[in-house]
């Protein structure tokens, strides 16, 4: 049995650090996470409890397990590196781990489901959704735990680099791709079809946004026939308008019963628009249905009418969309997967190249700080990204909880 104070003296030291200051932040912050979540009715959704259940696994593993990897460097030969309890702590490990990785990746569900269906819908299926999710938490990590008791090719004990009881043989391999596909692959899928829905949702409002304006500008602005006699002009426009502005050269007057203008042009106007009319030969647009000639008293013009819209197009307005602070509330919680997934990518890579590649100890040591380190943040996200968990932790930090019982 290798004495590793003996061997690494700087590295245990440093082990002892590090992880001697995860324990007690962890500790502490997760403890007010959890009583943020008791005290605070506004905390008790879905969203939080997926939240709340990783706070309560951080604290297992700062309280409990963190004290658990000193001694183990610690006591060379002795506790806890005895077979029975190094296999307990490894076994536990294992699912604490995949269930941790699981509450992320039906966060990631949830959000999806809450922000692609309506509200009816969600509060409809969200009882039977947490009773399914939950029993596949614990199917499937019991499953991956007792996976080395039933397979032939690892086992769990003493890893002699990491200094730690975990799995060994290909079994460390085999759990490492398998935490690579759910925090790689299924997980970032669900917040990729998220946000890719919140974007055509919002492409399609402001199409509709568009219509609308187009409509209603049609609508104040558009005519469509005008016909010139003389020196005068009438314009027959929709129904509801009720005045047209001009630029002071045109006077008019309004027959709202019959739905039209009558404006008086005066003699020079009605000579240009007359010779404006007459130069669209000029420019190879012939009109067949329109003549203008010096010395006939009037001349029809057809003027093009605007594009239409659909009638209904103004009208059939997109569902209503996820919100600005459902949207920061699913932001928030792609950061805390975010920050798992830098924890706990090096190791996974470790794992997967160690029959390959030789590496040092104190590199093991180093990535083995960062996975314990996540257990600490997370609480500190939580306050970070949301007001009325830093409200909540005051509220703790000062006891009023306790007052107001």
């Amino acid at each position: 049995m290798v004495d590793f104070i003996k061997e690494y003296p700087g590295l245990f030291y440093m082990d002892a650090v590090w992880i001697g200051f995860v324990s007690i932040a962890g500790v502490i912050g997760n403890s007010l996470a959890l009583c943020a979540v008791a005290t605070t009715p506004s905390l008790r959704t879905l969203t939080q409890l997926h939240i709340t259940i990783l706070a309560g696994i951080d604290l297992f593993i700062t309280g409990v397990l963190a004290p658990c990897r000193i001694a183990t460097e610690y006591y060379s030969g002795r506790w806890p590196r005895h077979q029975p309890w190094c296999h307990f702590l490894a076994y536990v490990v294992i699912f604490v781990t995949g269930y941790s990785l699981q509450q992320l990746m039906y966060l990631s569900q949830n959000r999806f489901l809450r922000v692609t269906r309506s509200a009816a819908f969600f509060r409809k299926i969200v009882k039977p959704l947490i009773i399914i999710q939950q029993g596949c938490a614990v199917t499937i990590t019991s499953m991956l735990t007792l996976l080395p008791l039933y397979s032939g090719f690892g086992s769990v004990g003493y890893h002699t680099k990491s200094h730690f009881c975990f799995t060994t043989g290909r079994n460390q391999q085999v759990l490492a791709a398998i935490c690579m596909v759910m925090a790689l692959v299924v997980t970032p899928t669900f917040y990729g079809l998220t946000f890719m829905h919140v974007r055509a949702h919002r492409r399609k409002v402001q199409n509709w946004q568009g219509l609308r304006l187009e409509s209603t500008g049609n609508l104040n602005n558009g005519s469509t026939h005008t016909a010139i006699y003389g020196n005068a002009a009438t314009v027959h426009q929709n129904k509801g308008i009720r005045q047209l502005q001009t630029n002071g050269q045109i006077h008019g007057k309004i027959d709202a019963s019959k739905g039209m203008v009558s404006y008086q042009i005066p003699d020079v106007e009605s000579a240009n628009l007359r010779t404006a009319i007459g130069s669209n030969s000029a420019y190879g647009k012939p009109n067949t249905s329109t003549s203008v000639n010096s010395t006939a008293p009037a001349a029809e013009v057809a003027v093009n009418p605007p594009v239409p819209v659909p009638k209904n197009a103004a009208r059939v307005r997109p569902k209503n969309g996820p919100t600005q602070e459902s949207m920061k509330i699913t932001r928030n919680l792609l950061l805390i997967f975010c920050a798992y997934i830098c924890c706990w990518l090096p190791w996974c890579i470790l794992s997967l190249i160690e029959p390959h590649v030789d590496v040092p100890v104190p590199v093991y040591h180093v990535i083995n700080n960062i996975i314990w380190t996540n257990s600490c943040i997370n609480p500190y996200l939580y306050a970070s990204m949301s007001r009325i968990y830093r409200n909540a932790f005051k509220r703790c930090c000062r006891l009023k909880c306790l007052r107001k019982r």
